[in-house]
Protein backbone atom coordinates (compact mmCIF):
# COMPACT_ATOMS: atom_id res chain seq x y z
CA UNK A 1 0.00 0.00 0.00
CA UNK A 2 0.76 3.74 -0.44
CA UNK A 3 0.97 6.32 1.85
CA UNK A 4 -0.45 9.34 -0.26
CA UNK A 5 0.79 13.25 0.94
CA UNK A 6 -0.90 15.93 -1.51
CA UNK A 7 -1.84 19.40 -0.98
CA UNK A 8 -3.04 22.85 -3.30
CA UNK A 9 -0.86 24.61 -5.12
CA UNK A 10 0.23 27.57 -3.50
CA UNK A 11 -0.10 30.10 -6.21
CA UNK A 12 3.11 32.62 -5.17
CA UNK A 13 5.59 29.85 -4.69
CA UNK A 14 4.70 28.66 -8.31
CA UNK A 15 5.67 31.93 -9.42
CA UNK A 16 8.52 31.89 -7.80
CA UNK A 17 9.53 28.62 -9.40
CA UNK A 18 9.02 29.62 -12.99
CA UNK A 19 11.79 32.21 -13.35
CA UNK A 20 14.02 29.19 -13.24
CA UNK A 21 12.09 26.88 -15.40
CA UNK A 22 12.33 27.44 -19.66
CA UNK A 23 9.58 27.74 -22.05
CA UNK A 24 9.59 23.81 -22.57
CA UNK A 25 7.48 21.44 -21.09
CA UNK A 26 7.16 17.50 -21.32
CA UNK A 27 4.59 15.43 -20.35
CA UNK A 28 5.57 12.88 -17.90
CA UNK A 29 5.84 9.53 -19.06
CA UNK A 30 6.35 6.14 -17.78
CA UNK A 31 9.55 4.27 -17.51
CA UNK A 32 9.87 3.67 -21.04
CA UNK A 33 9.61 -0.24 -22.45
CA UNK A 34 13.27 -0.13 -23.62
CA UNK A 35 14.62 0.30 -20.11
CA UNK A 36 16.58 3.73 -21.43
CA UNK A 37 17.46 6.88 -18.84
CA UNK A 38 16.29 9.91 -21.12
CA UNK A 39 17.45 13.35 -19.69
CA UNK A 40 15.26 16.22 -21.42
CA UNK A 41 17.66 19.70 -21.60
CA UNK A 42 16.88 23.10 -23.29
CA UNK A 43 19.04 25.43 -24.04
CA UNK A 44 17.95 29.04 -24.80
CA UNK A 45 18.36 30.11 -28.71
CA UNK A 46 20.47 33.15 -27.81
CA UNK A 47 23.03 31.13 -25.65
CA UNK A 48 26.85 32.02 -26.66
CA UNK A 49 29.16 29.83 -28.02
CA UNK A 50 31.25 29.44 -25.12
CA UNK A 51 28.16 28.36 -22.94
CA UNK A 52 26.46 25.77 -25.65
CA UNK A 53 28.16 22.74 -23.87
CA UNK A 54 26.57 20.24 -21.58
CA UNK A 55 27.97 18.05 -19.04
CA UNK A 56 26.40 14.73 -17.87
CA UNK A 57 27.86 12.71 -14.70
CA UNK A 58 27.38 9.19 -13.91
CA UNK A 59 29.05 6.29 -12.98
CA UNK A 60 28.97 2.74 -14.68
CA UNK A 61 29.89 -0.77 -13.59
CA UNK A 62 31.50 -1.75 -17.55
CA UNK A 63 33.47 0.22 -19.22
CA UNK A 64 32.26 0.90 -23.13
CA UNK A 65 28.81 -0.59 -21.54
CA UNK A 66 27.25 3.01 -21.70
CA UNK A 67 25.99 4.71 -25.37
CA UNK A 68 25.33 8.08 -24.53
CA UNK A 69 23.18 9.48 -27.58
CA UNK A 70 23.54 13.31 -27.33
CA UNK A 71 20.32 13.68 -29.66
CA UNK A 72 21.64 16.03 -32.29
CA UNK A 73 23.13 12.89 -33.44
CA UNK A 74 26.69 12.59 -31.94
CA UNK A 75 27.05 9.51 -29.41
CA UNK A 76 29.85 7.70 -27.60
CA UNK A 77 30.24 5.94 -24.97
CA UNK A 78 31.66 5.99 -21.15
CA UNK A 79 35.21 5.86 -20.92
CA UNK A 80 35.57 5.04 -17.03
CA UNK A 81 33.69 3.07 -14.39
CA UNK A 82 34.09 5.53 -11.80
CA UNK A 83 32.13 9.09 -11.93
CA UNK A 84 32.89 10.72 -14.66
CA UNK A 85 31.91 14.20 -16.48
CA UNK A 86 31.37 13.50 -20.35
CA UNK A 87 31.04 16.91 -22.02
CA UNK A 88 29.54 17.49 -25.52
CA UNK A 89 29.59 20.59 -27.00
CA UNK A 90 25.90 21.56 -29.12
CA UNK A 91 26.26 23.77 -32.08
CA UNK A 92 23.11 25.81 -31.31
CA UNK A 93 20.55 26.27 -28.77
CA UNK A 94 17.87 24.18 -28.70
CA UNK A 95 15.37 21.02 -27.31
CA UNK A 96 17.57 17.93 -26.86
CA UNK A 97 16.73 14.17 -25.02
CA UNK A 98 19.94 12.92 -24.01
CA UNK A 99 20.05 8.59 -24.00
CA UNK A 100 21.72 6.70 -22.41
CA UNK A 101 21.84 2.97 -23.38
CA UNK A 102 23.06 0.14 -20.96
CA UNK A 103 24.50 -2.50 -22.91
CA UNK A 104 26.48 -4.21 -20.22
CA UNK A 105 26.24 -3.44 -16.67
CA UNK A 106 24.50 -1.10 -14.22
CA UNK A 107 24.78 3.30 -13.79
CA UNK A 108 24.29 5.56 -11.04
CA UNK A 109 24.15 9.14 -10.31
CA UNK A 110 25.84 10.69 -7.75
CA UNK A 111 27.28 13.75 -7.10
CA UNK A 112 29.94 15.42 -4.56
CA UNK A 113 30.66 18.16 -2.18
CA UNK A 114 34.37 18.02 -2.09
CA UNK A 115 35.40 21.93 -2.61
CA UNK A 116 32.34 23.12 -5.46
CA UNK A 117 31.82 19.08 -6.39
CA UNK A 118 29.42 17.91 -8.80
CA UNK A 119 25.91 17.40 -9.50
CA UNK A 120 24.36 15.80 -12.44
CA UNK A 121 25.12 18.15 -14.67
CA UNK A 122 29.09 18.32 -13.83
CA UNK A 123 30.88 20.81 -11.72
CA UNK A 124 28.70 22.90 -9.27
CA UNK A 125 30.76 26.10 -8.99
CA UNK A 126 29.50 29.03 -10.78
CA UNK A 127 31.15 29.13 -13.77
CA UNK A 128 28.37 26.23 -14.92
CA UNK A 129 25.74 28.05 -13.58
CA UNK A 130 24.16 28.24 -16.93
CA UNK A 131 23.81 24.37 -16.65
CA UNK A 132 21.75 24.41 -13.52
CA UNK A 133 18.36 25.33 -15.48
CA UNK A 134 18.74 23.07 -18.32
CA UNK A 135 17.31 19.60 -17.37
CA UNK A 136 13.63 19.84 -16.93
CA UNK A 137 12.27 16.22 -17.01
CA UNK A 138 14.20 12.98 -15.98
CA UNK A 139 12.94 9.51 -17.18
CA UNK A 140 15.55 7.08 -15.21
CA UNK A 141 15.77 3.83 -17.25
CA UNK A 142 16.08 0.03 -15.28
CA UNK A 143 19.37 -0.30 -15.47
CA UNK A 144 20.12 2.95 -12.76
CA UNK A 145 20.25 1.41 -9.31
CA UNK A 146 20.80 4.34 -7.19
CA UNK A 147 20.04 8.48 -7.15
CA UNK A 148 23.10 9.16 -4.92
CA UNK A 149 24.28 12.20 -3.25
CA UNK A 150 23.54 15.71 -4.86
CA UNK A 151 22.70 13.70 -7.56
CA UNK A 152 20.01 16.26 -9.57
CA UNK A 153 21.43 19.38 -6.70
CA UNK A 154 20.67 22.19 -7.81
CA UNK A 155 18.52 21.50 -10.73
CA UNK A 156 16.72 24.31 -10.66
CA UNK A 157 13.94 23.56 -14.15
CA UNK A 158 13.80 20.24 -13.45
CA UNK A 159 9.89 19.83 -13.19
CA UNK A 160 8.96 15.79 -13.49
CA UNK A 161 11.24 12.83 -12.85
CA UNK A 162 10.06 9.66 -13.33
CA UNK A 163 12.33 6.68 -11.30
CA UNK A 164 11.82 2.90 -11.69
CA UNK A 165 11.60 0.18 -9.23
CA UNK A 166 15.74 -0.79 -10.02
CA UNK A 167 16.28 2.19 -7.57
CA UNK A 168 16.74 0.91 -3.92
CA UNK A 169 18.04 4.16 -2.61
CA UNK A 170 17.75 8.27 -2.85
CA UNK A 171 20.53 10.21 -1.53
CA UNK A 172 21.28 12.93 0.70
CA UNK A 173 20.90 16.14 -0.85
CA UNK A 174 19.58 14.42 -4.15
CA UNK A 175 16.85 16.84 -5.22
CA UNK A 176 17.82 19.08 -3.27
CA UNK A 177 16.57 23.50 -4.56
CA UNK A 178 14.67 21.80 -7.39
CA UNK A 179 12.48 24.24 -7.11
CA UNK A 180 9.98 23.28 -9.86
CA UNK A 181 9.78 19.89 -9.01
CA UNK A 182 6.18 19.58 -8.68
CA UNK A 183 5.28 15.33 -8.09
CA UNK A 184 7.45 12.25 -7.62
CA UNK A 185 6.37 8.90 -7.39
CA UNK A 186 8.77 6.04 -5.15
CA UNK A 187 8.84 3.01 -5.93
CA UNK A 188 8.35 0.32 -4.00
CA UNK A 189 11.88 -0.68 -4.31
CA UNK A 190 13.18 2.03 -2.22
CA UNK A 191 14.11 1.39 0.90
CA UNK A 192 15.70 5.28 2.19
CA UNK A 193 15.59 8.49 1.39
CA UNK A 194 18.26 10.51 2.63
CA UNK A 195 18.66 13.79 4.77
CA UNK A 196 17.67 16.85 3.09
CA UNK A 197 16.92 14.46 -0.39
CA UNK A 198 14.10 17.13 -1.46
CA UNK A 199 14.95 20.02 1.01
CA UNK A 200 13.59 23.32 -1.05
CA UNK A 201 11.42 21.40 -3.28
CA UNK A 202 9.24 24.45 -2.75
CA UNK A 203 6.85 23.56 -5.71
CA UNK A 204 6.20 19.82 -4.71
CA UNK A 205 2.93 18.94 -4.50
CA UNK A 206 2.24 15.37 -4.16
CA UNK A 207 5.05 12.81 -2.82
CA UNK A 208 3.76 8.97 -2.99
CA UNK A 209 6.12 6.87 -0.22
CA UNK A 210 5.64 3.39 -0.18
CA UNK A 211 5.67 1.23 2.58
CA UNK A 212 9.63 -0.24 1.79
CA UNK A 213 10.78 3.01 2.68
CA UNK A 214 11.91 1.94 6.51
CA UNK A 215 14.03 5.26 6.13
CA UNK A 216 13.70 9.06 5.77
CA UNK A 217 16.38 11.33 6.81
CA UNK A 218 16.48 14.05 8.78
CA UNK A 219 14.57 17.62 6.89
CA UNK A 220 14.55 15.61 4.01
CA UNK A 221 10.79 16.99 2.82
CA UNK A 222 11.92 20.81 4.67
CA UNK A 223 10.57 23.87 3.21
CA UNK A 224 8.02 21.50 0.78
CA UNK A 225 5.78 24.10 1.62
CA UNK A 226 2.95 23.28 -0.74
CA UNK A 227 3.13 19.45 0.72
CA UNK A 228 0.18 18.99 3.66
Amino acid sequence: MFRKIASLEIALLMLLTLCFVPAVWADDEPVPADGKTRIYIHIDEDTPANRLTFYLRFAATVKNGVEIDWGDGNTETNSATSATNYPHTYAAGGDYVITLTVNSGTISFAGTNAGNGYSIYGSKANSNAHNRTRIYNAIIGDSVTSIGTYAFYNCYALTSVTIPDSVTSIGTYAFYNCYALTSVTIPDSVTSIGTYAFYNCYALTSVTIPDSVTSIGTYAFYNCYALT
